[in-house]
């Protein structure tokens, strides 16, 4: 369904002769339909600017400089803005972080439900996707649609708002879900029932899903099979239970270790020591060598490839550790 390869995205220089700073360095991944795949890393690690660079939806200054992005076959990138705006909200749509800048604040949350189906021309006729939009609200949770479909963002709880973006991403049935931190705003309760929200259309849609987050108990609750960023690359790749029981990559263990644990006996959390790596100066070698405990005179000269590390799993690390 979707079909990301050696994927590059740059920012320009600050002057118009100075080199691009990379930002996603050759990325490559894929998304089967009915299958959720999560992507998870520090702030930083290049997430969003990969989500982004799907839909086609990078900010000024910010470009795709090479590789492909292949959704239902159709090529992405290079592609004219007819064929873009036809995947967008028909094929693939996206749940972003905050529903409160996301939504417009003068219009009517049924209102602009309404607008996605009429817009990619799934109801042209305004009566019926009104009618189509409170439907949409009350699938995704909504009590009493239609008086809120008449209501406002700033009337709706943050948990009400997401819902509503949620039902927008919805409404043309796309192939690719895409929810950028979609439950970081959201209390422990609020976040269970968002999650539960986007499992349900997952389920009625048959949609590939990929959900960005840095947190490891929505990936272990969600996604069928985690990929693991560090500046802008991807060091860890295979199924859920997999990555998170034994973790190969030294990064992954750090992220594992840096969650606190609520049983008893557990260890006290641990943070990674240091800072990621600012793109527009990465160390030679591996990225994440000043950081690793078993960082040698390899990590420091030579970049780790993305190889086989087991079933179905993919590590980048000269010396990937053996699981926990």
């Amino acid at each position: 369904m979707l079909e990301v390869t050696d994927l590059v995205v740059e920012v320009a220089g600050a002057r118009r002769h100075d080199p691009g700073v990379r930002l996603v360095d050759g990325v490559s991944l894929r998304i089967d339909g009915g299958e959720t795949v999560a992507l998870v890393g520090e702030s930083g690690a290049g997430k969003t600017m990969i989500a982004l660079a799907v839909m086609q939806l990078l900010p000024p200054r910010v470009h795709i400089t090479g590789g492909s992005i292949r959704l239902d076959g159709t090529e992405l990138v290079g592609a004219s803005t007819e064929v873009v705006r036809a995947a967008r909200g028909s094929r693939m749509a996206m749940v972003f972080q905050d529903p409160m800048s996301s939504l417009h604040p003068a219009y009517r949350v049924g209102d602009q439900v309404a607008e996605v189906l009429t817009a990619h021309d799934v109801l042209p006729d305004r009566r019926a996707a009104r009618d189509r939009a409170v439907e949409l609200l009350a699938s995704v949770g909504i009590p009493d649609a239609p008086s809120r479909a008449r209501e406002y963002p700033h009337q709706l709880s943050g948990g009400m708002r997401q819902r509503v973006m949620i039902a927008m991403a919805i409404a043309d049935d796309p192939h690719l879900l895409i929810a950028d931190e979609a439950t970081t705003a959201l209390d422990v309760t609020v976040q269970a029932q968002v999650l539960d929200v986007l499992r349900a259309a997952q389920r009625r849609t048959g949609a590939g899903m990929l959900v960005v987050t840095h947190d490891l108990g929505v990936v272990a609750g969600l996604a069928d099979r985690v990929v693991v960023c560090y500046s802008g690359r991807i060091v860890e790749e295979g199924p859920v239970d997999t990555v998170l029981r034994a973790p190969r990559h030294p990064y992954t263990e750090g992220l594992l270790a840096a969650v606190p644990r609520l049983d008893p006996d557990a260890p006290a959390p641990v943070p990674i020591p240091g800072q990621p790596p600012d793109p527009a100066a990465r160390p030679a070698g591996c990225a994440f060598r000043d950081r690793c405990p078993q960082a040698d005179a390899e990590c420091a000269t030579t970049r780790p490839d993305l190889s086989v590390g087991g079933p179905d799993l993919r590590v980048a690390c000269h010396h990937p550790v053996g699981g926990r």
